[in-house]
């Protein structure tokens, strides 16, 4: 028995409840779809915003006063690794980053690449590089093909705007 036809036998039988996570939404685009047509929801989860982290903070830690200084380091933190909530099951600095860095590997590298079958993985990752490196910068097909070229990669226009659908 194929994963759709269980899923679908489980949910039919009225005995489980179902719920399938990922990061690829092709999970659902395909024969799961048609197995489950009308009988699924899409709940989206997205990332905490900075009052919803701080928050987080002030509920985890009622003694301390959310002061000036803790605003500053928690904000400074948000911006540094962002609002993902499972950072937050980790207290080592080192742990997060590594979490952090795992769900890039497994987004990127596995959903983006299996998905869109891209060949130059190497390529793709000097480009997410570029681009986070500059998340606040306005940028171009000329500036991204411009700093690839200074690192000895080309890539052309048109793999620029695939990469960003991507």
């Amino acid at each position: 028995m194929g994963f759709e036809r269980l899923v679908n036998s489980l949910n039919a039988s009225g005995k489980a409840e179902v719920f399938i996570s990922g990061s690829n939404s092709k999970l659902l685009s395909g024969e799961l779809a048609t197995f489950l047509t009308g009988r699924y929801n899409t709940i989206e989860v997205l990332p905490l915003s900075f009052a919803e982290l701080a928050s987080h903070h002030a509920a985890v830690n009622q003694d301390l006063a959310l002061s000036q200084d803790v605003v500053n380091d928690l904000f400074l933190d948000f911006i540094r690794l962002g609002g993902l909530p499972g950072h937050l099951m980790f207290e080592s600095s080192r742990t997060v980053k590594n979490y952090l860095l795992d769900l890039y590997r497994s987004i990127l590298l596995r959903d983006v690449v299996e998905r869109t079958s891209i060949r130059d993985v190497d390529l793709l990752q000097w480009f997410m590089l570029y681009l986070m490196h500059n998340t606040a910068k306005a940028f171009s097909t000329g500036t991204i093909t411009g700093f690839l070229k200074s690192e000895g990669r080309k890539l052309s226009k048109e793999t620029i705007y695939n990469y960003l659908e991507a």
